[in-house]
Formats: structure tokens, sequence, C-alpha cells
């Protein structure tokens, strides 16, 4: 166990204990066997060495696991306090005077300073009892539910223990079976499997595995005894001088049966713990299995959160929250993707590449590795628990990187504001894309096999994420490309047929006004007005299209953006005011833009344009604008509250010749309104819903490249 235990200074304080378990036991068996009183003497001595020092290693283990820095200083001078005892013991009688024979044999008597070594026994396990109640009782609301659990074990664990104290009665001449080998027994095996096998977490095993052989043993003892004391006389009717006989006999066949019986019930309740966990690796890994078919990451963000906790809801297991966030490469941070749970992380919380978390994933947690202080499968995973324990011993604290203390201490605080029991990071070729957090579980811990579990989770996540941003990106660079072309052919059609539409364009518009200048007859005077409107709409449609992916350097001026809104509005001035539409503007950019305001113009007359189109029984048009520092941009911000645009609509509205329905529209305004954009080295995005009205946003550059 001191071997494999990975917390150094704990196994070696158990090891003590179970070695001053060992002594006592050992020891006494021997002394109950001797033939001659003096012999029996030296060894219930010894024995008597072995219990001054148990009570000493329970308060130096329950101080080590609970990290309580008082004890563990002054812990030196209980053990001084103990071996002044332990040579009273030896070189006096005013422990053990002397030695008294019983049925089961030979056993140490109290002397006159007995009660005095009886307190300080006591005192020490009644100093443990005090420490765990403290922290589970005052402490409880700043501890996760596993380390509420361990120490709630530990609690009963030692409570157990002690009820070995009974067999302090026959030293003061009480005819009571000494019967604490079997307390003591349950306390090592219980507490050793826990802190080897399960570092303390799995406690729901270690109970069962300690609560059947409480079972069994207590059957094989118990029967036997009930029948000396309820057919003691029949015995002995029978029986005569030896109506012990059938008692020990039937106390030999319990114990020849009592291991068959254990494994027995040990292998039911373990196939049954087995098969729970076979149904949960099963069905983690269909769940893997399947993620890597998704193609959204959206959808892949909603999916696990969701599925682990119903999958763990199946198992009478509720999880607080499971939330996941991914990295985003354009803002280079950690956004909140997806959380679930009662207690779900609120949804805008970012996480910076300069937070220790995403610093231990990246960076800290490999430099513990290389410096051979942690095994890799000790740091996949990161473990609100394991933080206690990695700044409690100091062989993870001596490594040579700054600050670690400060740096753990830190990273225990940020995963309790987001009240994370486990967070599983998501690694693709060395590259963080991602974690999920898992909140506390209840009524069960976390165990070994959860986190071994959640490893192969979190690695086919990683691939399943990648795979998801690759085919997105695909989808992306199609979009683009398809987009390019259709700006290419429309360019190459718009070049080649300028000429030839113009020029009939041309010969109609002027004869048209030759027809108006003679033309008395004011109905046919008006159809031709109407021609003439028309051809003047055309030549605008070709200028525009032959005009909207040319800046000129010529055109360049600095533009106030405030001063080109208010001009703008002025355009529209009076179908603001008789279409009954509230204004509100709230001006906060202080930067210019440089531009051509003509075509600035045009795509702020189009968005207010059709804001207003939006809200023919009125409404209200919000223009907000403010400074966007860490970009080096202005933002403007163009919302109405009309109709809305359909969701399906939404993609779409940036093509060519796309009319929404429009009865008059060309489907241009928009599409030329996206390339004045992208020509300024800014951006336009749409937000809308139906019936709620839309929102258009408009990002400038500050500095433009006049190249």
């Amino acid at each position: 166990m001191w071997i494999k235990n990975i917390h150094k200074s704990l196994g070696r304080i158990f090891f003590a204990l179970c070695f001053t378990s060992a002594v006592w036991l050992f020891c006494y068996s021997i002394g109950y066997k001797c033939e001659q009183e003096d012999k029996a003497l030296f060894w219930l001595k010894m024995g008597y060495a072995g219990i001054v020092f148990i009570a000493v290693t329970v308060v130096h283990f329950t101080a080590e696991f609970l990290g309580v820095e008082k004890i563990r200083k002054y812990i030196f001078g209980v053990y001084v306090i103990g071996g002044v005892f332990v040579a009273f013991i030896w070189m006096s009688k005013l422990i053990v005077k002397s030695v008294a024979k019983y049925s089961w044999g030979y056993y140490p008597l109290a002397g006159s300073w007995h009660p005095l070594f009886l307190t300080f026994f006591m005192g020490l396990i009644s100093l443990a009892f005090t420490l765990l109640l403290y922290y589970l009782l005052l402490k409880g609301k700043d501890l996760s539910v596993q380390k509420k659990s361990q120490i709630k074990y530990l609690f009963s664990a030692i409570f157990i223990y002690n009820l070995a104290s009974a067999d302090f009665f026959p030293n003061y001449g009480i005819d009571i079976y000494p019967f604490g080998c079997i307390p003591a027994f349950l306390f090592i095996f219980v507490i050793g499997y826990s802190i080897v096998k399960h570092r303390l977490m799995d406690i729901k095993v270690a109970l069962t595995r300690g609560a059947i052989l409480l079972i069994v043993y207590a059957f094989i003892v118990g029967i036997p005894v009930a029948l000396v004391f309820s057919g003691r006389f029949y015995l002995q009717y029978y029986f005569h001088e030896r109506w012990f006989v059938p008692p020990l006999g039937l106390y030999t066949v319990l114990a020849l049966l009592a291991p068959y019986i254990y494994l027995t019930l040990q292998n039911r309740a373990e196939q049954k713990r087995m098969k729970q966990q076979l149904h949960l690796h099963q069905s983690l890994k269909a769940a893997s299995q399947t993620t890597i078919e998704v193609q959204s990451i959206d959808k892949l963000s909603r999916i696990i959160p969701r599925y682990l906790l119903k999958l763990y809801g199946q198992m009478d297991n509720k999880i607080s929250h499971i939330s996941l966030f991914l990295l985003d490469k354009g803002k280079k941070a950690y956004h909140l993707k997806s959380s679930v749970g009662r207690e779900k992380i609120s949804f805008g919380t970012v996480i910076t590449p300069d937070s220790y978390l995403i610093k231990w994933f990246t960076k800290i947690r490999d430099v513990m590795v290389e410096k051979g202080v942690l095994k890799i499968r000790e740091v996949e995973v990161l473990v609100y628990e394991d933080i206690d324990f990695w700044l409690n011993n100091p062989s993870v604290l001596r490594i040579p990187f700054k600050g670690l203390g400060g740096i753990l201490k830190e990273l225990k605080g940020i995963m309790k504001s987001m009240n994370a029991n486990v967070i599983l990071p998501s690694v693709y070729q060395k590259e963080l894309l991602g974690f999920l957090i898992l909140g506390e579980k209840t009524p069960d811990s976390y165990t070994t096999s959860d986190i071994d579990t959640f490893s192969i989770l979190a690695n086919d996540s990683a691939m399943a994420f990648k795979a998801a941003a690759l085919f997105e990106d695909l989808k992306t660079a199609q979009a683009r490309l398809i987009q390019s072309e259709k700006l290419n052919l429309l360019g190459q059609l718009a070049s080649s047929m300028a000429h030839e539409i113009n020029n009939p364009l041309a010969i109609i518009s002027g004869n048209i006004q030759l027809l108006l200048m003679d033309e008395d007859d004011d109905k046919k005077k008006k159809v031709l007005k109407k021609i003439n409107d028309q051809t003047e709409r055309s030549y605008k449609i070709i200028n525009r299209l032959l005009n909207f992916s040319r800046l000129s350097k010529e055109d360049i001026k600095e533009v106030e953006m405030h001063a080109l809104i208010d001009d703008t509005l002025e355009l529209i001035n009076h179908k603001i005011l008789h279409g009954n539409i509230q204004m509100d503007k709230d001006y906060n950019c202080t930067q210019h833009i440089k531009g051509n305001p003509t075509q600035i113009q045009e795509v702020l007359l189009n968005l207010f344009v059709n804001a207003v189109q939006a809200m023919p029984q009125g409404g209200r048009l919000q223009i907000y604008t403010k400074d966007m520092q860490d970009q080096d941009k202005i933002e403007v911000v163009v919302q109405d509250t009309g109709k809305g645009i359909p969701q399906e609509d939404v993609e779409n509205v940036f093509d060519p010749f796309y009319t929404q329905g429009k009865e008059n529209g060309t489907g241009l305004g928009l599409f030329v309104a996206s390339q004045i954009m992208g020509l300024h080295g800014g951006s336009i995005e749409v937000k809308s819903k139906v019936g709620e009205g839309t929102t258009f946003v408009l990002k400038f550059a500050v500095g433009l490249n006049k190249e």
C-alpha cells in the first residue's frame, strides 16, 4: 500500500497505523495462549505498546487527511507522550500491573495509572472525531460532495475501530471476551482498500465490501455466542464439563464456510456494480461513435452534455450540471457552448488563455509529468480533490515551477466558482479544443472508473469536434467559392452587356423625351412618363452593377459617422414623420473612418428605407454607435421593430437579386451594401426574428488601406 499510494505522507501514516494494530493483535494472540504467567505478561506488554500508538496514528492520519496544520505541528509531541507511556508499561506496574486468567487465556490487568493512559487514549480518539465533525458540519458548505463523502466514511471507519475499546473492560476484571480484532480488521481493510484502489473516492465499493465482511463475521461469531448464552444450561446438562464442544464445533464449521459465503456475497455485489459500469462504458462508447458522425459543432455541443446527464440519471445518480466550453479561434478565448442541469453556468461566460485553468492543460501539467512528480494518468483530467492532495503534498510543491502553490489555490478557486468537480480536456494534436465541466455527483461520488471512462470520452470528443470543425470550414469554403463564382459571373455579364443594354436604353429614352415634348394628350403623356421612369431605373441598375466593385482613391475621405447618419436620415425624414415611427439615437463612437461618403451613405440609406418599409403601421427605429477599441473599429447598429425576416431567409438577404417577396425591389440593395462594406474593410451582419424586428450591425475599420 505504501508503494502504491500516490499520497506519500498519508500512506506512511496509514502504514504506521496498520503496523501498530498488527503488533497489538499478534502479541495479544500469543499472550492468550501462553502457559506461563511471566511469558504472557511479556507478550501482552508488547501488545500494549502497539495499543498506545494506535490512538496516536489515528489522530495523525486524520489531521494529515484533513490538512490540519496546527495538529501536524504538534504531532511529534504526541508521539513523545506515547513513548513515555510505553516506557512506564515496561519499567513499572503503574499502567499494567499483572495478568489475569480468563476462559480465553491471559489478559493484562490495569495499574493505578491506567485511567490516566485511558484518558490519553480516548482523548486522542475524541480529537479525531471532533476534527471530522468540525469539517463536516462547520465547513461543509466549502466542501465538495466527494470530500464530504470521504469525511463521513472516515468518521464511520474510526467509529467502527473505536468499538474495539470494549477490550479495556477485561483490564478491570470484567469478564467480557475481547472481540476488538473484528472492528480493527474492518477498519484497516476498508481504509486500505479505499486509499490504494480508489484514493478514498469510491466509498460505495469499500462500504459494500466492508458491510458484507461485517455481516459474515457477525454471523460466524454471533450464532455460537447466542448458543452459549441461550442454551448453556442444556449444554452443561447433556455434555457436562465438555459443554463448550458443540459451540466450538459450530464456530469451526461456520469459520470454514465463511470465506465461501463472503466471496459469494461479494461476487454478487461486485457483479451488480460491474453490470452498471459495463452499461456505462458501452453507452459512452456508443455515444463516442455517434458523435464522430455529427457534422455540426452546435449540435455536438448540445448532444454531449445532455446525453451524459440523462445517462447518469438512468443510473439513479444526479450531476448538478454538465457544461461545455469550446475554443473560439477568432476571439482567442473559450466560450460556454452548452450547460445543462440544475446549477447551470450562466451563458456568456468566457475563459481567456491567460486563465490558470487553460495554462494547466497547456503547460503546467506537462511540466509536472516531465519532472516525474505526477504520472500522465493522474493529470489527464482535473479533479477538485486532487488539488487538495497536491497542496498538502511537499513532493509536488517542491518542483521548480514558480508559485505552484498559489497557482493550485487559484485553480481550486476557479473550479469552486464554477461548481466543478471534474474537468475533462478535449485535446487534438496538442491543441486544447475545449473542456467539459462536471458538477457534483450525488448520491455516489465519482469513481476512478468514471474518470477513466471520461478520459476516453474526452479524447473521442476532441476528434469529433475537430471533424465537425473541418466539415463546417469545408461548407464555408464551398459557399464562398459559389458566391465568388456568382460575383465573377455577374461582373463578366455586367461588363460585356453594359454597352449593349445602355445603347438601346439611350435610344428609347431620347425618343420618349421627344414624344413627351410633342404630346398633348394627358393619358398618353402619363404612359410615356412611366416608360421614361423605368428606363432611368434601368440605367441606375446597370450603373450600380458596374460601380459597386470599384473604390476610387480620389473618393476616399475622412467620414464623421454621426453627421453622415443625420444627413441620411434627413433624406427620409418625411417617411419617418408620416409613418408614425419613433426615432432613438445613441451616439457613442469618437473615432472617424476613411472611405467614400457617397457609398457609405448608400449603405445607411438602404438600411433606413428597409426599416421604414418593415414598419407600415409604425414602430421604433433605433440607431446606436460605439467604439470597438480592442479591434480598432467602430460599430453602427440599426434596429427596427418591424415584421422581421424568416430564419430561412436571413442567410440569403445579401445574395444578388434576392427580393424577399418585394414587388418593386431589385434584390440588389443589401447585396451592394455588403460589397461596399467589404471594400471599406468592414462587415455587415443581420439578426432577425419574425414579429419582433430586425437588427443590422455595421463594423467599419478606422483606418482604410488605399492600395
